[in-house]
């Protein structure tokens, strides 16, 4: 018999559910730019033409699949930083009573954080945009938080 999800996977470190993704980048990385040296070195080695062009070619697509993996984790790793953020931002709330649940898991999702307390039970969600500016605003209006980008 299996657990219930909340016993596996409950009060997590903020930002944990990035970890999965930088470690899946970080091995796409480590392991693309391992097989675009061997192939390097492979076509140093050979001299027949057909060879070195197949190893050239799989240097090159080792080099564009070593790139998107850094892409993929620099993702994450951003997102990481996000939620470090907030959190920083979120824990002097424990002085006035309130409770900070960080990576709160559901069946298909994550919020980010939950806060209980006094006012009342908020859910924070983390986003952070590559493109932020010092000059955006988030503003609530009519129920909806928007960001404004002001170029």
């Amino acid at each position: 018999m299996s657990k219930p999800y909340f016993a596996r996977a409950f009060l997590r470190r903020p930002g944990q559910s990035n970890q999965i993704g930088i470690g899946w980048g970080t091995f796409g990385i480590g392991f693309f730019s391992g097989l675009s040296s061997m192939s390097v070195c492979a076509w140093l080695a050979v001299d027949d033409a057909y060879f070195q062009k197949l190893f050239i070619f799989i240097a090159l697509i080792s080099f564009a699949c070593m790139y998107a993996s850094w892409r993929f984790a620099r993702r994450y790793i951003q997102g990481l930083e996000g939620e470090k953020r907030v959190y920083d931002e979120l824990v002097p709330l424990i002085r006035n009573g309130y409770h900070v649940l960080s990576s709160f898991p559901g069946q298909r999702f994550d919020v980010d954080f939950v806060v209980l307390g006094p006012a009342g039970i908020f859910a924070v969600e983390v986003k952070n945009p590559t493109k932020y500016s010092g000059t955006d605003k988030i503003v609530f209006k009519n129920g909806r938080l928007s960001l404004f980008c002001f170029a």
